[in-house]
């Protein structure tokens, strides 16, 4: 008899028992993690058979019950990836795309950039001929026209202006009437403070046609004055 070739046939059936109970082990580990519950008997053996303790029982759940999640999350990599590559391939097509009209957009419009910068030359010139025929006008009687216009004009804007002023101090003063009104136990005085928030708010509407027609006098004089000053650059 062989004793070597004995002790090598049980070393070997040994380890594969070891084995089979680290992987039985991994495997109810690996169950309970997932929400599997063996039976007790079955854990009772393996914790005997491994000779591992209800603690490192509960550490191991634990640790396998994130390696779960891990793998679960590890699992979706593929599909995003395909995801994000197929998304970063439509971003390059689109960026062909802009580049191909950024290309075109800048031979279209580089000569129309030249060509409105001597526009622009050219309208400032237009700008100082019209500054100059107005400065060197000589005809009198269009002088004292737009002189005249501008005096009107500023006699409008004038009248305008106390209107405007005039109609908001009464609707202020016809308010204020009012809210005094609140805090009057005076019956006289009330009527009295009612009256006149009525006469100031009458007075206020009866302006506004007047205000009305001076806004219209002066949009007729804006309209003179420019015919005035296009007659000044008749040579």
């Amino acid at each position: 008899m062989n004793i070597a070739n004995l002790l090598q046939r049980v070393t070997s059936r040994q380890k594969k028992r070891e084995r089979k109970r680290r992987n039985d082990y991994h495997e109810m580990v690996r169950q309970i993690a997932a929400g599997k519950e063996p039976t007790t008997d079955d854990v009772d053996h393996l914790l005997h058979d491994t000779g591992k303790s209800v603690d490192e029982l509960a550490a191991d759940v634990e640790v396998m019950t994130r390696r779960l999640k891990w793998r679960e999350t590890y699992d979706k990599k593929p599909a995003l990836q395909a995801e994000f590559e197929a998304m970063q391939a439509q971003i390059a097509e689109c960026d062909k795309v802009l580049e191909a009209a950024e290309k075109n957009h800048d031979e279209e419009t580089n000569p129309l950039y030249g060509r409105m910068s001597d526009a622009k030359f050219r309208m400032r010139e237009c700008e100082e001929a019209r500054k100059g025929l107005a400065d060197t006008c000589m005809d009198n009687d269009v002088l004292n026209a737009l002189d005249e216009v501008n005096t009107q004009k500023r006699t409008a804007h004038t009248k305008r202006c106390e209107l405007e002023r005039e109609i908001r101090e009464l609707k202020q003063q016809a308010d204020s009437d009012l809210y005094e009104r609140r805090f009057t136990q005076w019956e006289s005085k009330i009527n009295k403070l009612e009256e006149r928030a009525e006469f100031r708010k009458q007075r206020a509407v009866a302006l506004e046609p007047e205000l009305e027609k001076v806004h219209a006098e002066i949009a007729d004089l804006d309209k003179r004055e420019k015919e005035r000053r296009e007659q000044m650059l008749e040579p």
